[in-house]
């Protein structure tokens, strides 16, 4: 009866997600955005730092068009999480959630507000801070794939 009840368990529960975390990174300053970093670690190395892509933010990301675009006043907990990365376009909505849709409205999964890990790579002058934590189809590796 136990393997029954586990088999019928395992039957309802998702397939397996990904995880990644969503980083945003700013200049030396602090004082302007430089763009967004995906990877599948809370605490990225500086040598996974320097080897991720950086996404440029863009006020338009539709059709061809790569980079991360986002609405609200803060960059760090923004309305509207639109990126057009790799091989996967997708929106992240605060007023749904924080949950991740694709183009066609399909629900990918769901992202939490985290906006505590920093990282600072002195040596190759990058800084970052987590925005994001998100258990998906996807993972940071699908994400950074250029094509």
């Amino acid at each position: 009866m136990h393997s029954l009840f586990t088999f019928l368990l395992l039957g309802f529960a998702p397939l397996a997600l990904g995880n990644f975390w969503v980083f945003y990174e700013v200049d030396d300053n602090d004082t302007y955005y430089t763009g967004y970093k995906f990877f599948n670690e809370s605490y990225p190395s500086c040598d996974e730092v320097g080897a991720a892509e950086r996404w440029s933010l863009a006020s338009d990301v539709s059709g061809g068009q790569r980079g991360v675009r986002v609405t609200g006043d803060d960059r760090t907990l923004p309305d509207v999480f639109e990126a057009n990365v790799g091989t996967l376009h997708y929106t992240i909505y605060k007023d749904r959630g924080y949950g991740i849709f694709d183009t066609h409205g399909t629900q990918h999964g769901f992202c939490q507000s985290y906006n505590a890990i920093p990282y600072f790579c002195v040596d190759i002058n990058w800084y970052g801070t987590s925005a994001f934590h998100c258990n998906s189809d996807y993972d940071a590796a699908q994400i950074n794939v250029w094509l």
